[in-house]
């Protein structure tokens, strides 16, 4: 490991070579001469950097600036030895290869940020962080995509060389114009040559930590920190090297990009129909074995979810076609009944005509003349007739109404069948609507468990919050896990620590962390809405942790007050690999935190 201070000493550049001169502008009138010079020195008590230096800054410095930031000279304490110069305006880079994941971090108050692998600091740089009015957002990132050909879609498709974007809504390390102060739109400029080393050195998931101050990254263990299981030996040797990342991620614009390497499949239909005691054993860790037990079960269910909802849209076929022979039988019962009805109706009608005709004869009958022998006859025979006629009508009314009850019970029935089939059909539909959402749910488990092994081969990111009191495991950006956790003193801090696993041997599965820790400071008056306050620089507009609660947020103190499921431990244990990181927090994730990226979290 080799020291910061090693390093800058090390280095020629200076500050003053990082600030173009270009010739002097004339202005309009020395009333706006004066002002000027006024602003540039400080005399009229404003900060702001001038509006030459406030632009976009993502040039090689070729703007044209006519004036050099004129910095007060530091009176030195007697004894004090250190140079005029600060450090932190040089550029200082190890030749010594990086070793595993990298870590940045950005100190705002100090315009650095500082690079660090798993022996320790490997180069520093001055930067140009957000200007007042769009400063650099505070928090725990990662790189989530990598260009070194980029265009601002913010800011006139201005140019921005070795873009390393930290989150989707436009923040990013860059190359651009470094004046000596905050000056950017809320990017980190960084010297070109710089930005061309860091982005040969870094990968997509590297962790960017920005801060107030600088805040060292150190090797740390603790006993409740995660471990991975042991590799068998006879993996040990074939295994891909982990932790090995793909500079090409999603973009969530929805462009498209290569996906990350996967080192194992979904188990197979074929597999699927075996039982789970059929997956081999063999090198596979008890956590690996219950989750290829949960895919075979999951495939099974789905299974069962296809068939059942083919069953359900069968059954709805069969139910329909009942339906529609009991109309069918329901609509001739009816027909029946009503063409008897008016069989009823023309038999009465003829009756009646039959029973008035003949009242008619026998009336023309008792008051007429007295009738001949062959006139009493003709009579006669037509009165029988008539008798005879109206006693077979009679008889048909009496046989058509018994008819009646019957036709009226055949409806009865038809109806009644026709309303079960009925009540069968919609009981099909509704078995077919459940059918439809457990095979969406089986596939939806399906699909999930095929994208947790597709990320299989990428690092895990593991948030615990105290704000929320759970634990959260990102794989490849993929949400895989959410649980409760115990926290004792729920109420007190306990600080924003961000832990980096560099190594884990496959002998014992132990893994070698760093850790980089910021502690959370008191709130913040409410009054802070006020125009005057929310001009106030933010990086120094964050109070200090209070010395009562300074003990409970070393990373040590936050571990010890958190309690964690033995199933989760087991989960992380079978996934953990070089470049998964742990954060614990005091707060909840950034609003940031969501589609292709890991855990965002906003340092207040």
């Amino acid at each position: 490991m080799f020291s910061v201070t090693g390093l800058l000493s090390n280095t020629k550049a200076a500050s003053a070579q990082m600030v173009s001169r270009q010739p002097r502008k004339r202005y309009a009138s020395g009333a706006a001469l004066i002002s000027t010079a006024l602003l540039s020195t400080g005399l009229l008590g404003i900060t702001t950097a001038p509006v030459s230096a406030q632009g976009y800054g993502y040039g090689y410095g070729y703007e044209q600036q006519w004036w050099k930031p004129v910095k007060p000279k530091r009176q030195k304490a007697k004894g004090d030895k250190r140079p005029d110069k600060a450090a932190k305006t040089d550029v200082a880079i190890s030749d010594k290869p990086a070793e595993g994941p990298l870590v940045l971090v950005v100190s705002l108050r100090n315009q650095r940020v500082t690079v660090y692998d798993a022996s320790g600091v490997v180069a520093v740089s001055p930067i140009s962080s957000g200007r007042v009015g769009n400063p650099t957002p505070m928090g725990v990132y990662s790189i989530l995509e990598k260009q070194k050909i980029h265009y601002s879609n913010l800011y006139d498709s201005a140019p921005m060389p070795n873009m390393q974007r930290i989150t989707w809504s436009g923040v990013a390390l860059h190359a651009g114009v470094l004046p000596g102060y905050p000056a950017s739109h809320g990017c980190i400029r960084l010297p070109h040559s710089f930005s061309q080393r860091l982005y040969n050195m870094t990968k997509t998931g590297a962790k960017v930590i920005v801060t107030r101050d600088d805040a060292p990254v150190q090797a740390f263990s603790h006993q409740e920190l995660f471990t991975a299981y042991p590799v068998p030996a006879d993996q040990a040797a074939g295994a891909a090297p982990s932790g090995s990342s793909n500079n090409k991620v999603a973009d969530a614009s929805g462009r498209t990009v290569a996906a990350p390497a996967t080192s194992t499949g979904l188990i197979t239909a074929a597999a699927a129909e075996t039982s789970s005691q059929a997956v081999s054993t063999a090198g596979v860790t008890p956590y690996r074995m219950k989750w290829l037990a949960e895919m075979v079960r999951r495939s099974q269910s789905l299974t069962e979810a296809q068939a059942a909802k083919a069953e359900a849209e069968a059954k709805i076929e069969r139910t329909a076609q009942i339906l529609e022979i009991a109309l069918a039988d329901l609509k001739a019962a009816r027909a029946e009944a009503q063409a008897l009805a008016q069989d009823i109706k023309k038999t009465e009608a003829t009756r009646n005509a039959t029973e008035k005709e003949l009242d008619t004869f026998a009336k023309a009958m008792l008051s007429g003349p007295a009738l001949t022998e062959p006139q009493a006859l003709t009579s006669a025979s037509r009165e029988e007739a008539l008798d005879s006629k109206l006693t077979g009508l009679t008889a048909t009314l009496a046989s058509q109404a018994e008819q009646v009850a019957s036709l009226d019970a055949n409806v009865v029935a038809a109806t009644e069948l026709a309303q079960s089939a009925e009540m069968e059909r919609k009981a099909s539909l509704k078995g077919a609507g459940e059918a439809t959402s457990a095979l969406k749910a089986a596939q939806d488990l399906v699909d999930e468990a095929k994208r947790r092994e597709a990320k299989r081969s990428a690092p895990v990111a593991i948030f615990i919050s105290r704000q929320t009191k759970k634990l959260y495991v990102r794989q490849g950006y993929l949400p895989i896990l959410e649980a409760p956790v115990e926290i004792a003193e729920p109420d007190k801090p306990m600080g924003t620590h961000v832990f980096t696993a560099h190594t884990v041997s496959p002998k014992d599965g132990s893994v070698n962390w760093s850790v980089v820790s910021v502690q959370t400071g008191p709130a913040l008056p409410d009054d802070r809405s006020n125009d005057k306050k929310r001009k106030i620089d933010a990086a120094k507009d964050v109070p200090k942790p209070m010395a009562e609660t300074a003990a409970l947020q070393t990373p040590a103190a936050a571990l010890d007050r958190i309690t964690i499921p033995t199933d989760v431990r087991d989960q992380i244990a079978d996934v953990l690999k070089p470049g998964s990181s742990l954060i614990v927090s005091d707060y909840g994730t950034s609003n940031e935190t969501g589609l292709f990226t890991d855990f965002i979290v906003s340092l207040r």
